[in-house]
């Protein structure tokens, strides 16, 4: 399928949660490898993702990987930011298999 450029440049990573039993184990580290190389495979350049704003310890675990807040958002009726997006910029070479 060939989809517009606006597509092909960036995945989206959305509706994370697990419990907190596997927190802290490199669950989320491994998921965003594995979306990493799909997403170069399909010739995206980045991850997004969106972090509710109260979520400090999210952000601080995806900032560990690499991704970095590129906007703040706010849902519609609320009249403050209640999210951020955060990209993680993909390198061109497709990494080796661990």
């Amino acid at each position: 399928m060939k989809w517009p450029a606006l597509y092909r440049m960036r995945s989206i990573l959305a509706k994370w949660r697990w419990d907190a039993i596997l927190r802290g184990q490199g669950v989320g580290r491994l998921l965003v490898a594995a979306c990493a190389e799909i997403a170069r495979e399909m010739g995206h350049d980045r991850l997004e993702l969106q972090v509710r704003i109260e979520l400090v310890e999210n952000q601080q675990a995806f900032a560990k990987m690499g991704f970095v807040k590129v906007s703040e958002n706010c849902h519609p009726g609320y009249g403050c930011v209640t999210e951020i997006t955060m990209q993680k910029i993909l390198s061109a070479v497709k990494p080796s298999k661990l």
